[in-house]
């Protein structure tokens, strides 16, 4: 796939959640392929932060009450 095909396919892409991915800013000034992975793969730690967070949060809860 050509470097702006991949830039218009993830300008539109949503992932699980229906979010757009972070930097979609950087997604414009990429010239490479190497740096549009390196921008879909800091959006796929952020998913990998988000749900950390999210069991974190739900086990606190799970503690707090004695569980």
């Amino acid at each position: 796939m050509k470097i702006n095909d991949i830039k218009r396919e993830m300008l539109s892409w949503s992932d699980y959640y229906g979010g757009d991915i972070m930097q979609q800013d950087q997604i414009l000034k990429c010239k490479t392929k190497k740096q549009l992975s390196e921008v879909m793969e800091n959006h796929i730690r952020f998913l990998e932060m988000q749900n950390i967070d999210a069991l974190t949060h739900a086990e606190n809860f799970k503690k707090s009450m004695g569980l």
